[in-house]
């Protein structure tokens, strides 16, 4: 299922803006509100800019807030998760909103997972996401530039915040650092997890090259895994798209990890 040809999109438009948090809205036709949340961007200096624009607004037919934490706090600073939840609700009223989904990439992935902790969120579709910024949890070194603003996160890591109500679905690529989060996930008869070889930390980029980005979102919001394993069991790779070493890697892990929990890979 190839990605669907562009069409003019609906304008978007500013809708709450602080220090901290900014929020901007396109409408759509459908009662649906898809919650697009921006991850921490190329440069750290550099403004974050909406991501999933399209996707999310599958052509007009859904409505979109996105949602850019402007500190890259993973939304740890104070009051930054009760405005963006209280603005949300508020758009909800205002558009007669009957389906909310969470849809995001790394830091974006995160917050799109721990939002559905506070709002009734009935699908989340997360891009390789941390499990949790605590490094006592998953130790890693990246995002050092952005420590300073994280402050303690309310839940030591996301298994607290997944949600019965909640369908997930859950891509990572085959980054190492990635998978040390993607392993901390515990298993969960709503949640789909899957790993796309040559997706590094970009899976969501990945897919769409692929021309299929747009059929695992709307698999993702729709619950409908079949089709997205489907989708995945097409994802292939040429040889000379990554290192052999990262490919040796990805390989082994992955094979210890269908031994332990008979884990699906693509």
């Amino acid at each position: 299922m190839p990605d669907q040809a562009f069409v003019p999109l609906p304008a978007i438009a500013d809708h709450y803006e602080d220090d901290v948090l900014q929020l901007r809205y396109m409408p759509g036709r459908s009662a649906r509100l898809v919650i697009a949340i921006t991850g921490v961007g190329h440069n750290m200096g550099a403004e974050q800019t909406e991501e999933f624009v399209a996707s999310a607004s599958a052509n007009g037919e859904n409505h979109v807030l996105f949602v850019i934490d402007r500190k890259r706090s993973w939304f740890t600073q104070p009051g930054v998760i009760e405005r963006t939840c209280a603005e949300t609700q508020t758009l909800m009223a205002k558009i007669g909103c009957e389906a909310v989904s969470t849809l995001g990439n790394s830091m974006g992935g995160y917050g799109a997972i721990l939002l559905g902790k506070y709002l009734p969120v009935s699908a989340c579709v997360a891009f390789a996401p941390q499990y949790s910024m605590n490094r006592l949890i998953v130790f890693e070194r990246r995002w050092r530039k952005h420590r300073p603003n994280i402050r303690r996160a309310p839940v030591w890591g996301l298994n607290a915040a997944l949600s019965e109500r909640t369908r997930y679905l859950i891509v990572y690529g085959d980054d190492p650092q990635d998978l040390k989060h993607q392993r901390k996930f515990r298993t969960a008869d709503n949640l789909t997890m899957a790993v796309l070889p040559g997706g590094g930390h970009s899976p969501a980029a990945r897919l769409k090259e692929l021309g299929q980005l747009q059929a695992v979102l709307t698999c993702g919001l729709a619950g409908d895994s079949d089709t997205f394993w489907q989708i995945m069991d097409m994802c292939s790779i040429p040889d000379d798209h990554i290192s052999p070493r990262r490919s040796a890697l990805f390989m082994a892990r992955s094979v210890l990890r269908d031994f332990r929990d008979g884990g699906r890979q693509c």
